[in-house]
């Protein structure tokens, strides 16, 4: 096998059960998840929390160990995330851990608040869409 060969190459969904059954098979040494977008990010998330090897299908068998529960599928398998650490990506991916961080480092973010209500979050967006109306109109006038 050259240096630049990829080895096999699965047309299977990007989902956590089967991504677990690739590196259940294959036993990579690593996976990119910075690759495919939110679904890589979201995939990749949840092989390395312990939380999915409690859902995920019993067709896939870990390693004989007692701890298995407690691990994530990446944990389970030696099998690490190259390139940003879920940690980081975990951060960025929510606002709160993304602008406490901002904070940390002296950086200025926008004030921002979750809709913790069905209601509240349609009057966020209403508040959108009315403030896009009035910038369209006052560049109409322009």
């Amino acid at each position: 096998m050259s240096l630049f060969s990829l080895g096999p190459i699965f047309l299977l969904p990007v989902t956590p059960d089967c991504v677990a059954r690739i590196i259940e098979a294959e036993r990579p040494d690593g996976i990119l998840i910075g690759f495919g977008g939110q679904t890589g990010l979201t995939c990749g998330l949840a092989l390395a929390s312990p939380a999915l090897n409690n859902k995920t299908d019993e067709t896939i068998t870990a390693p004989d160990d007692n701890d298995a529960p407690n691990l994530s599928i990446l944990e389970q398998y030696d099998c690490r995330i190259l390139g940003t650490p879920a940690a980081t990506i975990e951060i960025t991916e929510n606002r709160q851990m993304f602008a406490d961080a901002m904070h940390s480092i002296g950086e200025k973010v926008a004030p921002a608040a979750a809709a913790t209500t069905v209601p509240a979050s349609f009057h966020s967006c209403a508040l959108s869409v009315i403030g896009l109306n009035i910038q369209s109109s006052s560049q109409e006038r322009l």
